[in-house]
């Protein structure tokens, strides 16, 4: 991410390069510009620091000082060239500049994200089938956002003119100035710093505004068997370093017609690893269940030395903004600035990707589920209705078929750059058809939710729910002591709070 930061924070540098540019070569409009020259005048003008090498990846390029300088910019991603060739001397083209441009000003991923179709709805060039399959992207983003507007054709591969570039740099510059930028940072780099000042916080407290709700239909043999719904309604929590975490909810079911409410609490602790939840669906078993996490984290560790407790608690949190970015592969853009109850507000929009969010949804969960049955045996090893790989079959079947839509949207405080608000809008589908007993079953689940968390009272004391002793019990005993149902409820209760993958108990029954 570093390496982004780096290169997005050219951007201002080759904007800022177009007086020096103007100046340099402003014989008259139609002067052209070697690319090695205009390499050259862009670093020399913005005072970027050369790298210090001797050995120059372009064959071409010779002469201590312009291997510097190709380096310098080929090391920033801001060039690349033909091969093993630089082709210094050559004349730069107008997509090749575009390129530059758009390379200096956002990341990669965010460029690539535009396919074949997005080009060939959004760009009307005459002659954009002379646009390089590798310059298609940019191009793309560059009309998008207004850096180019040709008429007629846009001659991709002609040389471009001084006053071509002047006007390109300056929508570049409008661009970055408005839309890309706020007080001279990037989204990707205020996303990266309000991170860091959250990260800083000794402690916080969060509160939910909407709902979140789920809804499961089966199917057998054509026939509905099970209905059932669920909205969350209700959550309140604190946090306190170094990783200590409690929330509380409180949701509503119905199932075939049958309503009841049930609040339910989880308490964190990073330090000893350690979960604790309960829930008033047994009022005669009102203990908190304690598990370990330990061996779980164990082998979550080994899947990615990226995941740790405090990464999911505090992703679960919608807090750690970078680490969000980081593992989930999502894309970050500022939206408009707001005023909400009179605090002005920088707005970043964020958008996880699908298919990475699966994958590790998928490893992470499979960890969970391998020591949870692992747990259930140890507590009554002759109770396997359903065994692991039927289970893990079943989980694994619903997320390949998940279709899922998130996107988050933080409000970070334009005085103190702490998150103060996030909205987070989430809309989940999964379905998995199976036989069992010789009848045929389609399951279908919905989860739709639309919550705005509020985060309040940074760095004051925060008061966490006293746990005696004789009100624990281990994951083994709460096992031990439930009944077929409760148990089954129990287990995907269990792999819901640590993995958020909310999926009911009720379609795991053979």
């Amino acid at each position: 991410m570093k390496t982004k930061s780096i290169i997005i924070s050219l951007a201002l540098s080759i904007i800022l390069s177009i007086s020096m540019l103007g100046t340099a070569i402003a014989q008259n409009s139609t002067t052209t510009v070697s690319r090695l020259d205009f390499v050259k005048k862009v670093i020399d003008s913005n005072k970027i620091e050369l790298v210090k090498e001797s050995k120059s990846s372009f064959e071409d390029v010779k002469g201590e000082k312009d291997i510097q300088y190709v380096q310098t910019a080929y090391k920033k991603g801001l060039i690349s060239g033909y091969g093993n060739k630089f082709n210094p001397n050559d004349p730069i083209t107008k997509e090749q500049v575009v390129i530059v441009v758009v390379k200096s000003l956002v990341s990669d991923s965010t460029v690539q994200k535009f396919t074949g179709k997005d080009f060939n709805d959004t760009v009307q060039f005459t002659d954009k089938n002379n646009v390089s399959g590798w310059a298609k992207p940019y191009i793309t983003y560059a009309v998008k956002n207004n850096l180019i507007d040709y008429k007629g054709n846009f001659n991709p591969k002609s040389n471009i003119t001084l006053e071509e570039i002047n006007k390109i740099l300056d929508n570049a510059k409008s661009l970055y100035n408005t839309v890309l930028t706020r007080e001279g940072l990037t989204a990707s780099q205020l996303f990266e710093k309000s991170s860091e000042e959250m990260n800083k916080l000794s402690s916080y407290k969060f509160k939910s505004e909407g709902t979140s709700s789920s809804k499961v239909s089966s199917i057998e043999n054509g026939k509905e068997e099970v209905q059932q719904s669920t909205s969350i309604d209700v959550v309140n929590g604190i946090f306190e370093k170094p990783g200590k975490f409690y929330a509380s909810s409180v949701s509503k079911a119905n199932s075939n017609g049958e309503n009841v409410e049930i609040k339910q609490e989880v308490l964190i602790s990073e330090e000893d690893k350690i979960l604790y939840m309960k829930s008033d669906i047994d009022p005669e078993n009102d203990k908190w269940i304690k598990i370990d996490l330990n061996p779980i984290l164990d082998k979550i560790g080994k899947l990615s030395s990226k995941t740790n407790l405090g990464d999911l608690t505090s992703i679960n949190n919608n807090l750690d903004l970078a680490k969000q970015q980081e593992l989930f592969g999502s894309y970050v853009k500022y939206g408009e600035d707001v005023v909400v109850d009179g605090q002005k507000y920088y707005t970043i929009d964020l958008d996880l990707d699908n298919e990475t969010f699966k994958k590790i949804t998928s490893e992470i969960s499979n960890t969970v589920i391998d020591s949870l049955f692992d747990e259930i045996a140890k507590a009554d090893p002759d109770n396997q209705e359903l065994s692991k790989d039927e289970f893990k079959s079943i989980f694994n079947e619903l997320l390949n078929s998940m279709d899922i839509s998130t996107k988050y949207k933080y409000y970070i405080n334009k005085d103190t750059k702490l998150v103060d608000i996030s909205d987070v809008k989430q809309n989940v589908s999964m379905k998995n058809n199976f036989s069992t007993e010789g009848n045929d079953v389609s399951v279908n689940i919905t989860t739709n939710s639309d919550i705005k968390l509020k985060f309040f009272d940074f760095n004051k004391p925060v008061k966490f729910p006293k746990i005696d002793k004789k009100d624990v019990v281990n994951i083994e005993d709460a096992f031990k002591i439930s009944d077929d149902a409760e148990t089954e409820g129990l287990q995907q209760n269990i792999i819901n709070n640590i993995t958020g993958v909310n999926i009911p108990s009720n379609i795991f029954k053979k």
